[in-house]
């Protein structure tokens, strides 16, 4: 009678090692389960960082096509004036239930007083509010995004000349309450003047700017090469 107890304990002792290689092999395969979901979760957010990306990319893209289309649209109904600045409709409606025209600004060079190292001076009339004289400024009449460009046509001055010339331009921006200058875009080229063609420059970005900020542009170097120069600002 004395061993009976002691079989028994052995028989349940054996019993119970496969149930515990079971639960064992049970946490495995959840261990296994989790790292699954898991990759797919990462997997799912790459994608959606990828579509993000994409649709960034194509509004800018379409934001440029809109602005060429409409600048190459206009120029072609009507050439614009010297430092005149004109407006287009936008299809968005106002407050006030009319349609309110988006700040479109067009500035030729003043080529009289093109120097390097100094701040360009625009032709403008005594009509455009959104240009500052003093400043050399464009001002931002509000808060909003805004494409701003510049283009140059260059040449050199000396075709007999093989020395290559530099040329390097600066869109610099003044904010309220802040005394210093800052640069936002920054255009450079050199090419040798054995070529006799004109050369175009052109930089233009989309800024997110505030109220009252004033935009000009800074000539580094290269005035003697400047033919022709247009800077703009368009509202999107």
């Amino acid at each position: 009678m004395s061993t009976h107890p002691e079989r028994e304990r052995m028989a349940l002792r054996d019993w119970s090692q496969p149930a515990e290689r079971t639960v064992v092999g049970g946490m495995g395969m959840n261990h296994e389960e989790s790292a699954l979901i898991l990759i797919r979760h990462c997997q799912d957010m790459k994608r959606q960082e990828a579509r993000l990306r994409l649709i960034s990319l194509l509004l800018m893209l379409s934001c440029a096509a809109f602005f060429f289309y409409t600048n190459t649209s206009g120029s072609q109904e009507r050439s614009p004036e010297p430092g005149k600045a004109f407006w287009q409709q936008s299809p968005c409606p106002s407050e006030n239930g009319g349609i309110q025209p988006p700040l479109r600004i067009f500035l030729r060079a003043n080529l009289t007083t093109v120097e390097n190292d100094s701040v360009l001076s625009w032709e403008s009339s005594n009509s455009i509010k959104s240009y500052d004289k003093e400043t050399d400024s464009i001002v931002i009449p509000g808060k909003g995004f805004y494409f701003v460009y510049i283009r140059f046509t260059l040449v050199c001055d000396d075709r007999s000349s093989f020395a290559s010339q530099a040329f390097a331009v600066q869109l610099q921006l003044l904010s309220r309450g802040y005394p210093h200058k800052q640069p936002l875009l920054e255009a450079k080229d050199r090419w040798d003047c054995s070529d006799f063609g004109f050369h175009n420059v052109f930089v233009g970005e989309l800024f997110e700017l505030e109220k009252e900020d004033l935009l000009s542009v800074f000539l580094i170097k290269g005035s003697h090469m400047v033919t022709a120069s247009q800077f703009g600002v368009f509202h999107l």
